[in-house]
């Protein structure tokens, strides 16, 4: 996640026992730990005044939604959910994005329904969630994790029951409707609105797609290198921040007896 004062980049490391939040500035150096437990801390996104990083964690009852000063202090839970796994239990809310001004934040849990709008400076007991309608299609549910610049739509991966991809999905406040803005597979990560809130980028495979939502015109930019997950434009547009994949492995000889 890109900053929006340009100057700091938030990492998540995924797959080991312990997953922690981290940041560098954006030329990659002063790299260093914002949190550091035994939790599974994910996808950490900024606040529009670049203080404070938003993520989800089970470091509670299931997932919630935590925030973190850029220098690892002032941890607090943004959500309080009932664990899922308890009789009448709600599901984990993931994926936090704030509004453009910071006033709203929107978090998703794994079900069609369960995508919340919320005021992130109130505590969850005085909290009254809006849901929103993230319906696509007779089977799928955009799972929103970017906020366009103008404060009017919401982007994300649209996803069916089975956790399969079916494109990318975009929904518009005025409407209050989701709908299909391109079909390609997608993962989870690696989306991004432009300035303008009219064209989005996304990774498809090893090629970054170009799409203009209103007009539905798209442009194919392959990268010539191996994509890996996750990719983010800076607020100016004049970056793009992806990750690499490198594959390695070792071979070993042994004696059969």
């Amino acid at each position: 996640s890109a900053s929006p004062d340009g100057q700091w980049i938030a990492y998540w490391n995924i797959g080991d026992r312990q997953e922690d939040i981290f940041i560098s500035h954006a030329d990659g150096s002063g790299f260093r730990r914002v949190t550091d437990d035994a939790f599974r801390d994910r996808f950490a996104t900024w606040s529009p005044d670049s203080k404070e990083l938003v993520f989800y964690s089970n470091r509670g009852s299931g997932y919630n939604i935590y925030a973190i000063h850029a220098d690892g202090s002032g941890l607090r839970a943004v959500t309080e959910r009932a664990n899922p796994r308890e009789p009448n239990g709600r599901a984990d809310l993931l994926y936090p994005v704030f509004s453009p001004n910071g006033d709203r934040l929107v978090a998703s849990g794994t079900r069609s329904d369960d995508t919340i709008l919320i005021d992130p400076h109130k505590p969850w007991s005085s909290q009254t969630p809006e849901q929103l309608p993230m319906t696509v299609g007779p089977e799928g549910w955009i799972i929103p994790n970017q906020w366009s610049p103008d404060g009017a739509r919401l982007l994300g991966p649209v996803v069916n029951a089975s956790g399969g991809s079916g494109g990318v999905g975009v929904y518009d406040f005025a409407t209050r409707k989701a709908r299909l803005a391109a079909s390609e597979p997608v993962s989870y990560f690696g989306f991004a609105w432009l300035p303008g809130s009219k064209r989005i980028v996304y990774q498809h495979e090893d090629n970054i797609m170009l799409v203009d939502v209103e007009t539905g015109r798209r442009k194919e930019m392959p990268v010539g290198i191996t994509l890996g997950m996750g990719l983010v434009v800076s607020r100016d547009g004049k970056m793009i921040y992806t990750t690499v994949r490198r594959e390695q492995a070792d071979i070993w000889m042994g004696v059969a007896k």
